[in-house]
Formats: structure tokens, C-alpha cells, sequence
């Protein structure tokens, strides 16, 4: 499924994306993350496509308050979860490039 037509819990294996694509899988599943929020990398982000690393730390803005949100809103255990961003670094179109805030807990 396109990274950008995935939506609010929606389960995802990894953070792969291949030609813009990502496995979708029900819920829960081994290996699996649940998309916990989908959005953009925000208006912090370089309009040029960045190195993964420097995408990488505009994900972990943008995702971790809504991640942790999602954890305390259902009393989730704060040391378990591994927190996931998946984005198409390909297919980068700014700011407004999608993004998705994912959760697998152990």
C-alpha cells in the first residue's frame, strides 16, 4: 500500500518501504507496528530531499508527541514500546511528505 493512503491503526511490518510501498498486515501480528498517527514531516523540514539521518531526526520530532501521546492514552507501558517512522525517502516532497508514527510493543 502507498505510505500515503495508510491510516490510523493500520498495522505495518517494519520500517521498509519499497517504490513507495509498505506492507500492511492485520492487527496484531508478530513483527508488526500499529500506525498510531499519520502525518508530515512539518514546516521545519528542508523542501530538499535530506540525507535518511537528518530525515530520520524530523520523524522523531514529529512522531514522538503523538507516540507517546498514544501510549499514555492507553496506559501502555512506556519501557516496552519501539517506537517506528516510516516514510518514502524516495518519493520526498517537502514538508508536507507523509509520514507515519508506528508503535510495537514487547
Amino acid at each position: 500500500m502507498p505510505v500515503g493512503d495508510v491510516v490510523t491503526d493500520q498495522c505495518i511490518v517494519g520500517p521498509t518501504v519499497t517504490d513507495g510501498l509498505v506492507d500492511v498486515v492485520d492487527c496484531p501480528r508478530e513483527g508488526g507496528a500499529r500506525v498510531v498517527a499519520v502525518t508530515t514531516f512539518g514546516t521545519d523540514a528542508p523542501q530538499q530531499q535530506p540525507e535518511a539521518p537528518i530525515a530520520d531526526g524530523y520523524a522523531n520530532v514529529a512522531c514522538d508527541p503523538l507516540i507517546e501521546e498514544y501510549v499514555a492514552e492507553n496506559e501502555l507501558p512506556e519501557a516496552g514500546p519501539i517506537y517506528l517512522y516510516v516514510y518514502a525517502i524516495d518519493e520526498w516532497t517537502g514538508p508536507e511528505t507523509p509520514l507515519l508514527c508506528g508503535l510495537r510493543v514487547l
